[in-house]
């Protein structure tokens, strides 16, 4: 047989109110009370962030490949808690393309492209952020993206950068923290780039 129990107001030995229900309203504790969760305990609610992990690389990567390879050292692996969580994916990637040269990059969730064109691409890159030679070639461009992504798992999951380049028919090497010049003096710099992801209770 199943037992109910009905009360608005659960209180403790000295009187004090612990858990109060009115108007819909769920109270628990008082003003200046702590509400502390059991270590591997959660205490959830939609929208609310549950973990935060990044990853950033402060080494220079350049490559000439003209399909896509992963960036190294610009991935970050997350486990999520729930099947209904959200994640929330965002690159910062600091580069340098080549002279006549185009970079392209674009997310990975393990081996899925996520957050890039879809559609019919023709010859296009199907990318989710890219940048053309700069004439100047001295300073790389901030290219940034973020996206929510539904991975409906529990395992864990690799989100990754990955980079291609290509230059109308050349041979071109495009760079990460890096310019395309990069001379040794104090009209260029050296950079970090970074990948970030939340989950996010669905």
């Amino acid at each position: 047989m199943t037992a109910i129990l009905k009360v608005d107001t659960i209180q403790d030995t000295a009187g004090n109110n612990i858990i109060n229900e009115s108007s819909n309203t769920i109270t628990i504790g008082a003003s200046g009370d702590t509400v502390a969760v059991p270590s591997g305990g959660k205490l959830t609610a939609p929208g609310h962030v549950l973990q935060v992990l990044s990853t950033s690389k402060t080494d220079r990567f350049s490559t000439s490949s003209t399909s896509y390879i992963d960036v190294t050292g610009l991935s970050v692996n997350i486990t999520p808690s729930a099947t209904s969580s959200k994640i929330l994916v965002m690159m910062d990637v600091v580069g340098g393309p080549g002279n006549n040269v185009s970079m392209f990059l674009r997310l990975m969730r393990d081996s899925t492209a996520i957050h890039v064109a879809t559609g019919s691409v023709g010859n296009r890159f199907a990318a989710t952020a890219g940048a053309a030679d700069d004439p100047s070639q001295q300073f790389p461009l901030s290219m940034t993206a973020s996206v929510l992504d539904s991975p409906s798992s529990t395992s864990q999951i690799t989100y990754a950068v990955q980079m291609a380049t290509e230059a109308s028919g050349n041979t071109g090497t495009c760079h990460i923290n890096r310019s395309g010049e990069d001379q040794d003096n104090n009209q260029n710099g050296y950079f970090a780039s970074s990948i970030t992801v939340m989950e996010v209770a669905g």
